[in-house]
């Protein structure tokens, strides 16, 4: 997340924000790491479920309104070559009303534009055909646009949304 803050300031608003880091060890004498960051109120596959359990659905300018943020912060994020390569509903965190995209974990920086050879990340659930294909080929890498595969993703978090239940992300795996 550091390399985010010094690329645009105009991340910060669709990017949770991280405020600092820490590292301890443990009993067992093993490290352990956490982030400070911004205190969000719900993450969005919570919001979902809860909508879900009882019936709220979204209204379509309450969707839309979501996609227009989220989708600005992912073309921000693309105009500075970065792919964040996880996206899900856990990873889109809603603080105060604002939906904003967090766990920069697999997020690489990339050099060049369109298809290249890039290791397999994500959540199976959210990946791309082509993602989706080579992980169970057991392949390590698969040519593919990291940005359209993050655009895929996303995709399926708004099914889900529109849906408040997975049934119609596992029809399209079973296609």
């Amino acid at each position: 997340s550091a390399f985010l803050l010094n690329r645009s300031s105009d991340l910060l608003v669709g990017v949770i924000r991280i405020y600092g880091e820490l590292c301890m060890t443990n009993e067992f004498d093993y490290y352990d790491f956490y982030e400070i960051m911004e205190l969000a109120d719900i993450d969005w596959e919570n919001e979902i479920t809860n909508r879900g359990e009882i019936h709220l659905y979204y209204e379509e300018n309450e969707l839309l309104e979501i996609m227009a943020q989220i989708v600005r912060t992912m073309a921000l994020l693309q105009k500075n070559h970065i792919t964040h390569r996880d996206i899900k509903p856990q990873n889109i965190m809603i603080v105060k009303g604002r939906f904003k995209i967090c766990d920069f974990g697999n997020a690489r920086i990339l050099k060049r534009e369109g298809m290249c050879y890039q290791r397999i990340r994500g959540s199976e659930m959210y990946m791309s055909p082509i993602m989706f294909k080579g992980y169970h080929a057991s392949m390590p890498k698969v040519k593919h646009n990291t940005f359209k595969s993050d655009v895929f993703s996303l995709g399926m978090c708004f099914l889900l949304a529109a849906a408040l239940s997975y049934n119609p992300l596992n029809a399209i795996r079973e296609v």
